[in-house]
């Protein structure tokens, strides 16, 4: 069997625990608002604006042969930068002021999700990065077509769902790039290992950030203002006093 079909039968189970998830029900069962999907989208932007950096910082832990693959990353990244954009021109559709939301600090669980795939290149197998990117891949191939179902029964207009869309679309092909990278990269079983863990841990906490998306439309809390994505203007807004609004 092929390494990559190995490696989506493990992520399958991830997958499905992910589906019967409280969160994931209540998305698949319409029991969302707007305000729901904004939170979403919002968490979504941190995790995806830090995509390019993170593959970038990957190819810093490619040696040898495994070079030969960098220029395949770098060719990718334009891509994933645009993502960003994407999401924030669909919460400009839904009204949302977006000026906060670049230096906005993300919910915990989010930031759990975003530092793994840090943790996993820097202090684990970097390899093991391919499963972390499998998963944010391929889940969205799965679960789009409900999601967009229910965000527009809930009265969400299609031109507000462009990432997801996006998403579906780029994936397809991303998909084939992946095969090419756990091709060339996959070298020993510890690496095999390593991306199949990756991708389990990413799904778990990839519904943790679902849950507390959901809860921060219920109940929203402010977690504070990242300064140092203000630059330099950081430490004169800090002696102002300046914090989030709450809306």
């Amino acid at each position: 069997m092929k390494q990559l079909e190995i490696i989506k039968q493990k992520w399958q189970v991830a997958y499905d625990e992910m589906a019967c998830s409280p969160a994931f029900q209540r998305i698949n069962n319409g029991e969302i608002t707007a305000e729901h999907y904004k939170s979403l989208l919002r968490q979504q932007f941190h995790c995806v604006r830090e995509n390019p950096q993170m593959q970038a910082y990957l190819t810093a832990f490619l040696k040898g042969e495994r070079r030969d693959m960098i220029k395949f990353f770098f060719r990718h990244l334009p891509s994933e930068i645009a993502h960003g954009d994407l999401v924030l021109n669909d919460l400009k559709i839904l009204d949302v002021d977006v000026s906060e939301i670049s230096y906005e600090r993300p919910l915990p669980a989010t930031t759990a999700l975003i530092s793994y795939g840090f943790y996993q290149i820097q202090h684990l197998n970097p390899v093991g990065f391919l499963g972390y990117l499998f998963h944010l891949k391929n889940m969205p191939l799965r679960a789009a077509k409900i999601y967009l179902e229910t965000v527009k029964k809930i009265g969400v207009p299609d031109e507000a769902t462009s990432f997801i869309q996006q998403q579906i679309k780029t994936n397809i092909v991303n998909n084939a790039l992946m095969d090419s990278f756990v091709k060339n990269l996959i070298q020993s079983e510890d690496d095999m290992e390593s991306v199949i863990y990756a991708a389990r841990v990413t799904a778990r906490l990839h519904t943790a950030m679902l849950s507390e998306s959901l809860a921060q439309a219920d109940n929203r809390q402010n977690w504070g203002i990242n300064y140092l994505e203000l630059g330099y203007s950081g430490k004169a807004v800090f002696s102002q006093g300046f914090g989030l609004s709450g809306s």
